[in-house]
């Protein structure tokens, strides 16, 4: 699919897409740009706590149990990878250093998803400049102000998005095929909803040839089975929720993804009229835009290419939504990156045609996604409301009386989220009495 309009392009203006032979500096400069963007947008609150799952279940799990154990251990169902992996080298650090360190090692896998989404996205969008602002998009969404950056156990929705570009763009080479295998496994054990993006491999394999997508197929079949094993396994805790019905789904959407995508996660909050008015209005702007592509340059494999990554988002939307009959904000984080990445391909047909009302377009359009980004920069998450860490260890190392080997420090404002620390572990950091320095902190 992406070759067919990429070609159908590069025809047009004689200029093939600009494809990186191999990451190199570039990359390394947009991880720690991409790492830097997020921690600034979560200052002064950054480093204090430890949040729920990444406390209560991962961090808490890996000190008590061998990687080759936990790393299938299913939560909520269904095994999460990467937040396992991460979260394995803390067990050898200090307690104290927990806080920052999840939330750091979570800043740095998004810095990577948005590398690979400049490095994968060359191949569909020949616009250096398009590029680069798809890809500060990733740690700049004005979106997910609930509890998605910085965050171990919400990596998912952001692999989810770069699953999506693996299993869309064609790769020029070997590595690049191997690369796009391993994000499509990585994403696929972090999260069965991957299964849901098949579409995309099968939809390019039939416009493309089946060559060029056999290794991610492959890819995705097997992790897929793995992920299986680890759902039959796995017991789902989540309350059951009641069917929502179809009108409920499409108005979370409208408003969760549309709306949210124009307006901000800060403005807007629910379904309310408020909410409605600006999916409307992001509706109609998003039409208008691609009427314009039309009309200025008749390309409509391209104009087709940019619905279907539109489509790809909702149907992730609404499978979350349909599981869970839930619709916070971190759902929104990959149907609205791909929102934008089909929004960056009608702007980048624009500017392929060379035409000063296209550029004038793509101008708008840049200005106003600065806007919004602009103004749903800072970040108050629900984790904010979590005990202090630093606080909540000394405060639960009074309980280590002589006999107790492990006391439960909590993550949460809720009854149900801690942290199962052994007291030797507090009297080694010195918050216990008989620590470090024999008297304890």
């Amino acid at each position: 699919m992406a070759a067919v309009a990429n070609a159908a392009g590069e025809a047009r203006t004689g200029a093939p897409a600009r494809v990186p032979s191999r990451p190199g500096a570039v990359t390394w400069l947009v991880v720690a740009a991409a790492a830097v963007a997020q921690l600034l947008r979560m200052l002064p609150t950054a480093g204090h706590t430890l949040w729920a799952e990444d406390g209560g279940r991962f961090y808490g799990e890996n000190l008590a149990l061998p990687l080759h154990e936990s790393v299938f251990r299913p939560y909520n169902g269904y095994m999460h990878l990467v937040p396992r992996v991460t979260v394995w080298p803390e067990k050898y650090l200090p307690l104290t250093a927990a806080p920052w360190v999840a939330p750091l090692t979570a800043m740095v896998v998004v810095g990577l998803i948005a590398a690979y989404v400049l490095y994968a996205s060359a191949t569909v969008i020949r616009s250096v400049w398009v590029r680069a602002v798809l890809t500060l998009l990733v740690p700049l969404l004005p979106l997910g102000h609930d509890e998605v950056f910085g965050n171990l156990a919400n990596l998912h929705w952001f692999l989810l998005y770069a699953a999506c570009w693996a299993m869309l763009a064609p790769a020029r080479s070997r590595a690049g095929t191997a690369l796009a295998c391993v994000v499509v496994a990585v994403s696929m054990l972090s999260d069965p909803v991957t299964g849901f993006l098949l579409p995309v491999l099968l939809v390019r394999g039939a416009l493309t040839g089946w060559r060029g997508v056999r290794w991610p197929a492959v890819a995705l079949a097997l992790s897929g089975l793995v992920q299986l094993v680890a759902v039959v396994r796995g017991h789902d805790d989540r309350p059951v929720s009641d069917a929502a019905s179809p009108a409920e789904a499409a108005g979370q959407y409208l408003v969760g993804v549309l709306g949210r995508s124009l307006f901000g996660g800060l403005a807007v909050q629910s379904v309310d009229t408020l909410g409605l008015v600006a999916a409307l209005l992001a509706g109609l702007l998003v039409v208008a835009l691609a009427v314009l592509t039309w009309r200025l340059t008749g390309d409509t494999r391209r104009i087709a290419l940019a619905a279907g990554l539109a489509v790809a988002g909702a149907v992730l939307f609404l499978a979350y939504f349909g599981l869970t009959s839930l619709a916070p904000q971190r759902y929104a984080v990959a149907p609205a990156l791909l929102l934008y990445a089909g929004v960056a391909v009608l702007v980048d047909t624009m500017l392929a045609d060379g035409e000063r009302p296209g550029r004038l377009v793509a101008a708008g359009t840049g200005v106003l996604i600065a806007v919004v980004v602009a103004l749903n920069l800072p970040i108050h998450t629900v984790a904010d409301r979590a005990p202090a860490w630093d606080d909540a260890l000394a405060a639960s190392a009074q309980e280590c009386a002589p006999g107790t080997y492990s006391v439960r420090v909590p993550v949460a404002p809720l009854p149900n989220w801690f942290v199962t620390v052994p007291c030797e572990r507090l009297r080694d950091a010195g918050f216990a009495p008989g620590g470090a320095d024999g008297s304890g902190r």
